[in-house]
């Protein structure tokens, strides 16, 4: 599930800690890779410690601080947040141009513009401003 990567990187954020590790699986080098190509995350790496496979995940710092100011967690394990096309078209227009939304679609992890763009709807993981 992405909430437990989702909770590490805010920690991280909340520490101003530069990195955090997570377990390797599939969906947490998606989001990873996805991060990245958002410019939010600067570098990562695969490891093995102890014959388990880790993912080190350094975030995107300038001037001595995260871009990254404020991580909001949407869905959790027992809730689920889905947002339709209209309710992220009207995000859209109320929302500040620092603020990213990141959803999870059919087609894939995608940000509120990409979804609206593709006439996705999809469930709400986090805010990120």
């Amino acid at each position: 599930m992405w909430v437990n990567y989702l909770a590490l990187m805010n920690q991280a954020i909340l520490n101003n800690r530069m990195l955090f590790k997570i377990a390797y699986n599939t969906k947490n080098l998606m989001l990873t890779r996805f991060l990245y190509t958002q410019h939010l995350v600067s570098h990562y790496k695969c490891i093995y410690i102890n014959n388990k496979l880790y993912l080190y995940v350094i975030l995107v710092y300038r001037e001595g601080e995260c871009i990254i100011k404020h991580l909001s967690i949407m869905t959790t394990v027992s809730k689920k947040v889905s947002w339709t096309l209209k309710q992220l078209q009207k995000v859209l227009l109320l929302q500040s141009y620092n603020t990213l939304y990141l959803l999870s679609t059919n087609k894939g992890l995608m940000t509120h513009i990409q979804a609206i763009n593709s006439s996705c709807s999809g469930i709400m993981l986090c805010k990120i401003n």
